[in-house]
């Protein structure tokens, strides 16, 4: 299981964006899915609709 977690200080700095890029990126190129379990990674999913097939959520 994939999880994420980005400290609130840490928020709007894109840190969390780069790694769920990475996330979805290492998640297509593997063949997998994911359900979050942040609730960073739904919202994140939901504007990007390249990685909708990718989230189960």
């Amino acid at each position: 299981m994939l999880r994420t977690e980005v400290p609130q200080e840490l928020s709007g700095l894109g840190r969390g964006s780069r790694l769920a890029h990475g996330i979805f990126e290492a998640l297509r190129r593997d063949g997998k899915r994911a359900i979050a379990k942040c609730s960073f990674m739904p919202p994140y999913a939901a504007r990007r609709p390249e990685y909708g097939a990718l989230y189960d959520g």
